[in-house]
Order: C-alpha cells, then structure tokens, then sequence
C-alpha cells in the first residue's frame, strides 16, 4: 500500500493496528459467545468466560504482540483519545450486555453490580498481558483457582 493511500484510511500506523485489534477482538467475541451459550451449566459458562479472558491471547500471537504494555503504551500516543475511549466503551457495552442476558436467564446472581463484574473480567484479561512474568503454569493455577470462585460466588 503506498503511503499516500494508507493515510485515506487511517491516521497513523497504530490506528491501523487498533482496527486490526477491534477486528479480532469482534471475532473473539462471537466465538466466546457460541461457546459460553453451549455451556452445560451457569457455572460452567462463567468458569469458560474467565478462563477465556486470560487464555485469548494465547490463539493470537499478534493481537498478544499489540497488547503488550510497552507495545500498548506505544501504540496509543498517536491514537485519538476519543477514540480510545470509544473502544473502550464499546468493549464495556458488549460484556454488560452479556451480563445482563446471564442475569435474565438466571445464570448470575442479580445482586452483582454490573460495574465489579465488567471489572473482573478486565483484569483476568490484563492477567493474560502478564503470562511471561508469572509463569503459564502458575498463571493456569491462579485462573482456574478465581474462576470457580467466582462461578460459586455470581451464580445462583
């Protein structure tokens, strides 16, 4: 692609590689919906959930390259601010959309606030960013330890 032509589309590079990441991230989504919805039980579709969260990138070699901190914090200097945040909050959207469907049919608790639940989920998925520093051994541990604690604690 010549220059001049790539900058009809997008404003830089890393707005290039935010599309490529949202692109991902869409596919990633419905195929963790297909597969939470086979679920044989509530608890099962929260623990595949979670443990999905930390385990993504593991199928995504460059969606894992572009969310490394450093690469991250790179990449989103010459982003537009606004349109980070629109990411962000279309993310936000989809996951709190999927919690209130779980709370519609009974597989979450209503009680949980959708906010502490959207929450988890970020930080299982920026447990993924860390799987090097930890270890994949302990980081397997560690995920599957929470995710059934929390299965016992927002299922009914």
């Amino acid at each position: 692609i010549g220059k001049g032509s790539f900058y009809r589309f997008f404003e830089s590079k890393e707005a290039l590689f935010l599309a490529v990441q949202e692109r991902e991230e869409e596919a990633f989504k419905r195929a963790l919906l297909r597969e939470a919805e086979a679920a044989a039980s509530a608890r099962e579709a929260v623990r595949l959930l979670l443990r999905t969260a930390v385990t993504r990138l593991d199928d995504h070699p460059f969606l894992r390259l572009l969310l490394d901190p450093q690469t991250l914090r790179e990449l989103v200097v010459r982003v537009d601010p606004a349109r980070l945040a629109a990411h962000r909050e279309a993310d936000r959207d989809f996951f709190v959309s999927v919690i209130h469907d779980w709370k519609r049919r009974g597989w979450l608790r209503e009680a949980l606030p959708d906010q502490v639940a959207f929450d988890v989920l970020t930080a299982m998925f920026v447990l993924s960013t860390q799987r090097e520093l930890l270890g994949p051994e302990a980081t397997d541990r560690a995920t599957a330890e929470l995710a059934e604690a929390l299965a016992d604690r927002w299922c009914p």
